[in-house]
């Protein structure tokens, strides 16, 4: 009995050795150059068929029924021998497949395959049979829709692209179309809400920083290039000065500060200013009399000083 213990245990420590058996890069298979029995003759090869060849063909395989019960009958007893051109047929078909693989070979959209098996499940990935290169993930079990024509229960599979391992990321044209919601895109053709879109041809709502090398223009007719509703600040001067910290807004002069006609002039305060910096200020008065405004050299950075004439106005009363 001891004895017989012993080997049991020893073959279960075998088992367990043999299923720790990870795998490393220096474990991979040599991959297979041509499908099995590819340069087989018609004589000893043939496509096996999905349906049942039971009643068609005696002994013949399909993969319904695999090899069929009468394969593993004694032919003294009326079975049927296996057929040698089921077995390269198979193999065939499999180590095909293993070859496509082994090759980086993409799996197309397939609708007449996607009929076959009934949809494809939640989280299939495939490649557009339209667009090149253009991968779709499904989102749902049995997914019998079209994803080239705007199907239920599909969705682009890469929504992030990443910049290379090495190099400087932005150089060289790297023609990627990112119509997703990229955090960065670097040299892009299209960049879709992008957090930062550098040297891209077509930016639609960067969040960021956008680097235009070239003219910022507008051909809306009624939209324009400017800043948004809600970018800008207000300030009312008091005294003779007044705080802006925005690149936009609009200044609240109260009567008292000055009085037709007479030269008035306050200081503009913004973190944003340089001395470098111009400073453009159109002004409206009262009911929307125009007066001249003449900004007037610059003082301590982030400041510029702001002198009005109402003259006009004094004339015009």
């Amino acid at each position: 009995m001891k004895k017989i213990i012993n080997l049991f245990l020893a073959a279960v420590f075998a088992f367990t050795a043999s299923a720790a058996l990870g795998l490393a890069d220096s474990a991979a298979p040599t991959k297979i150059q041509i499908p099995f029995a590819n340069g087989a003759g018609g004589a000893y090869v043939r496509t096996v068929p999905v349906a049942s060849q039971i009643g068609i063909q005696n002994g013949a395989a399909s993969y319904t029924d695999g090899f069929p019960p009468l394969n593993f009958v004694p032919v003294n007893a009326g079975g049927v021998p296996p057929f040698g051109q089921d077995m390269n047929g198979v193999l065939r078909d499999v180590s095909a497949h293993a070859r496509w693989w082994a090759a980086g070979g993409p799996v197309y959209y397939d609708s007449a395959y996607q009929t076959a098996i009934g949809g494809y499940p939640k989280g299939a990935i495939v490649q557009s049979a339209t667009v090149t290169g253009k991968l779709w993930f499904s989102s749902t079990e049995n997914n019998v829709t079209n994803p080239d024509t705007g199907g239920a229960g599909w969705a682009p599979a890469l929504n992030t692209v990443y910049a290379p391992l090495t190099g400087t990321g932005a150089s060289g044209t790297w023609g990627i179309n990112i119509t997703g919601n990229a955090a960065t895109a670097n040299s892009a053709t299209t960049a879709t809400n992008a957090t930062n879109a550098t040297n891209a041809t077509t930016a639609v709502n960067v969040t960021g920083s956008a680097a235009v090398s070239g003219a910022l223009t507008s051909s809306n007719p009624t939209a324009g290039v400017g800043y948004a509703t809600g970018a800008g600040g207000t300030g009312t001067v008091s005294g003779s000065s007044v705080t802006i910290n925005k690149m936009s807004g609009v200044i609240t002069v109260p009567s008292a500060t000055y009085s037709a006609p007479a030269l008035f002039q306050f200081a503009l305060s913004n973190t944003n200013y340089t001395q470098n910096d111009t400073v453009i200020l159109t002004a409206e008065y009262g009911g929307g009399v125009q007066f001249i405004v003449y900004p007037e050299g610059t003082t301590p950075s982030g400041q510029v000083l702001i002198i009005c004439d109402v003259s006009m106005e004094a004339q015009r009363q």
